[in-house]
């Protein structure tokens, strides 16, 4: 069951994640793209679980 929800997941974010990398951003865009990110990142890394530190490395080499 967590297999099938996990790849669900990966099908529908992975168009999200494809927007992410080919949008072109001027710089004001980047900056408040990049505080809302680190916000999340931020609030993200109050849990101890497993799966967020896999997402917020995988957010992390998106963003990069």
């Amino acid at each position: 069951m967590k297999k099938t929800l996990f790849w669900l997941l990966v099908l529908v974010l992975s168009p999200i994640a494809v927007l992410v990398v080919i949008t072109p951003m001027d710089s004001q865009k980047q900056y408040i793209f990049g505080l809302l990110s680190i916000g999340i990142l931020f609030v993200m890394g109050f849990s101890k679980n497993r799966s967020v530190s896999v997402i917020m490395v995988v957010t992390s080499l998106l963003m990069s």
